[in-house]
């Protein structure tokens, strides 16, 4: 029990996890604002407009006219113009399949980062644990930490390092990581 409560100053692992997601600047609505753009988009038209000139035949008859007298060519000029809209987008998306997986693998992520923070937090323990039950560190046990603690930083964006320098209402740390600075 003296030995956990030497370390009960540090950061817990949840704050920790939390700085991590923090570090990670994730977005939740990102993924449904996206689909919201993609299903509006149906809203929006497609304007064709397009022009033809070619050689026509008009045959223009009734059953009491001769057939050849209407018959004229002309070089004709067609101007047209089309106005569509996708409004079944606005019930489905076709894009809203790759949101849904990217969503899928960014959830899936952030657990994993989850359960290494968690992982190395308490690995990193354990190794403190160990060095002051032991009186000391080797120098394997010593960069192990260091590797611990310098992977916390980088997940949670140097928070880690802060937390450890300054203690504030969100966390109380003061405990030393290095031996040599241990009363």
């Amino acid at each position: 029990k003296d030995l956990l409560a030497r370390y009960r100053h540090e950061p817990r692992v949840e704050d920790l996890v939390a700085a991590a997601l923090r570090a990670q600047q994730h977005d939740p609505q990102h993924w449904n604002a996206l689909v919201g753009r993609a299903r509006l988009r149906g809203l929006l038209p497609h304007l064709d407009l397009g022009a033809r000139r070619g050689q026509g035949i008009d045959l223009r008859w009734t059953p009491a006219e001769d057939l050849m007298a209407h018959r004229t060519t002309a070089d004709d000029v067609t101007l047209f113009a089309t106005l569509r809209f996708d409004l079944d987008r606005l019930l489905f998306a076709p894009e809203e399949i790759s949101a849904a997986r990217e969503a899928r693998f960014e959830r899936h992520a952030q657990q994993e980062l989850v359960r290494t923070v968690v992982r190395v937090y308490f690995l990193r323990k354990r190794l403190l644990l160990e060095r002051d039950l032991l009186g000391g560190s080797s120098l394997a046990q010593q960069l192990r930490i260091e590797e611990a603690e310098a992977l916390l930083d980088a997940f949670t964006g140097g928070a880690f390092r802060r937390m450890l320098r300054h203690p504030s209402a969100a966390w109380k740390t003061g405990a030393s990581t290095n031996a040599s600075e241990r009363p």
